[in-house]
């Protein structure tokens, strides 16, 4: 008989309480409000470094591609969704078209020297830069990004070199080289 009472009293008692279970799904959401904005933040940045990777093979395959072939690469921007450039062998002309990112990924392409001017830099047949506007940078940013969330690639000198940087230093490319 006292077997039977035992038996009863823990089966009343086994299992989570209405109130623990609240409790445990209120610590959840909290914890997962706290980690969201970093998670986010941090997938961001990544969208951006991805896209700021692929502008620079792009311009580097620009600047290959020159030289083989012994013809003029135009490399220009298109601020479409998701952001574009163009290679092409001359300015007015259609050209191969990469897209940077995915669709909807709120990412924005910027290009342009330190007078402003075209969005869009030239190789020559020897791969070095025709255009006289250097530095040229290729910004990529985002439209939840903070201000030192940018990235960017910079044509740094005639010969066509390319450095890629980050934050402050897209600003200031004076001392990239």
């Amino acid at each position: 008989m006292a077997y039977k009472k035992l038996l009863r009293s823990t089966s009343s008692t086994a299992g989570f309480s209405i109130l623990e279970m609240l409790v445990i799904v209120i610590m959840v959401g909290i914890l997962a409000a706290i980690a969201a904005p970093g998670w986010l933040g941090y997938l961001n940045r990544q969208r951006i470094s991805r896209a700021r990777g692929e502008l620079a093979q792009a311009l580097q395959q620009a600047q290959i591609d020159a030289s083989q072939q012994n013809q003029t690469r135009v490399v220009k921007i298109s601020s479409a969704n998701p952001p574009q450039i163009e290679i092409s062998s001359t300015p007015t002309a259609a050209g191969r078209v990469i897209e940077l990112g995915e669709q909807n990924s709120e990412l924005n392409l910027t290009g342009g020297g330190p007078s402003g001017g075209a969005a869009s830099v030239s190789f020559d047949y020897k791969g070095t830069v025709t255009s006289g506007n250097l530095p040229f940078v290729f910004s990529v940013t985002s439209d939840n990004a903070s201000a030192n969330n940018v990235r960017c690639v910079v044509v740094s000198t005639l010969l066509g070199n390319l450095v890629q940087a980050e934050g402050n230093e897209c600003n200031d490319v004076s001392g990239l080289n």
